[in-house]
């Protein structure tokens, strides 16, 4: 059955939508909201944060009266739900500032307290606080730091701790601290270290190997790790690491799609070398043309734009590893539909693995510019680029 007439017999179905960053309020904690952050921090925080679980601590009691202290400074975000009359609270970003005493105010606070798995943990946050020695480094008296960031459960994978901790960021920037601290005690933390690991492993493997790309000869892809860059934001995409030492071996980048936001994500590629791939995403958008297949029936689909992997570890079926995670935590978001345009045969053989539907298969030859002449002249065996879609129904 075409995509077209399959859909238009789903359309009186209700679809439960996830929402996203942009359906969701950003703002200053004040004080009527310490109790509901504190509240929150007791469920999402403590309950999962590496040090505290790996500890077993039952009662964070003090911790919590460190956290309102933090609070009380008025450098803290929240993030409430846009759609929700009550403005309910889903995610704070708890921010303070530090002076070179306070790692020993916090040795003095764990020779102070009882509990022998308390006193551990203070002494290793009086230990990391004081490792770096940034006060020295750097010749400042204060710090402003991330303390902690927090998203309730359900709400999570949305992009919210991401925009979070890029608000504090601009805050302390804005306050005019010279160095801004984080401490990523989670994995989940979304760092810039781990963008800048990603956007390396994408400039030695996609930039060079992808067929389309690797045609343009382009010597230095800036603006494209810049527009990859806003995808990571989005807070969908997926890394494959080496269980060894940590290190990224493999990534698959998502997106969130819709027409306006695809339209401002590539102004970014105002480099004349990026005009045939333009013409590309023009083409296929084209060829596809989601808005009028889908109307108003799906608002928002999952939309997976590259996959790469080190050479070194192309036999392990990772891409394939990644794309199965991308697929349950689509369907596991809310999302109905998961599309991919593969411009590589061998992620097209993933995709039909993972029995996504093929809905386009268009050799690159007849692709043609103004110029009447291939876009691409790709290389045996990526002759041609094809659209999958996948209906999480069916997973």
């Amino acid at each position: 059955m075409p995509v077209e007439e399959y859909l238009c017999s789903k359309r009186k179905k209700y679809i439960k939508l996830a929402l996203r960053e942009s359906d969701y309020i950003f703002l200053r904690a004040n004080k009527s909201d310490t109790d509901a952050i504190l509240d929150l921090m007791k469920i999402s925080y403590y309950t999962e944060e590496p040090t505290y679980t790996a500890l077993q601590i039952e009662d964070p009691k003090i911790s919590l009266e460190g956290a309102s202290r933090s609070l009380a400074e008025g450098l803290s975000y929240v993030a409430r739900c846009r759609v929700n009359m009550m403005g309910v609270l889903w995610g704070a970003s708890i921010n303070c500032t530090s002076n070179p005493w306070d790692p020993d105010l916090k040795e003095k606070l764990a020779c102070s307290v009882q509990d022998p798995k308390l006193r551990q943990l203070f002494l290793f946050y009086a230990h990391i606080q004081r490792a770096p020695n940034l006060f020295k480094c750097f010749n400042v008296q204060k710090v402003y730091e991330i303390e902690c960031v927090f998203v309730s459960p359900e709400h999570r994978y949305r992009g919210i701790a991401a925009k979070l901790i890029e608000l504090s960021r601009n805050l302390g920037r804005d306050c005019g601290y010279k160095i801004i601290r984080c401490d990523a005690t989670s994995a989940f933390t979304p760092t810039k270290n781990d963008y800048n690991e990603i956007l390396n492993l994408m400039e030695k493997t996609y930039c060079k190997d992808e067929p389309t790309f690797k045609t343009l000869n382009i010597e230095n892809p800036i603006q494209f790790l810049d527009l990859t860059t806003k995808y990571l934001q989005e807070g969908l995409s997926y890394v494959a690491k080496c269980k060894n030492d940590g290190k990224i071996v493999g990534a698959m980048i998502n997106t969130e799609y819709t027409k306006v936001k695809r339209e401002q994500r590539l102004k970014i590629l105002q480099d004349p070398q990026y005009k045939k791939l333009l013409m590309f995403n023009e083409h296929t958008e084209n060829l596809i043309d989601l808005s009028r297949v889908y109307g108003d029936y799906v608002e928002k689909i999952f939309q997976i734009k590259f996959a790469f992997i080190q050479k070194e570890y192309g036999q392990k079926n990772i891409t394939g590893n990644l794309a199965i995670h991308v697929r349950n935590f689509a369907k596991q978001s809310g999302y109905r539909f998961i599309i991919t345009v593969t411009t590589s045969s061998y992620t097209a053989a993933v995709a039909e693995k993972l029995n996504f539907k093929k809905i386009v298969q268009i050799p690159y030859k007849d692709l043609v510019g103004q110029d009447n002449k291939p876009l691409f002249n790709t290389e045996y065996p990526h002759l041609m680029f094809r659209v999958y879609i996948l209906d999480t129904v069916n997973i």
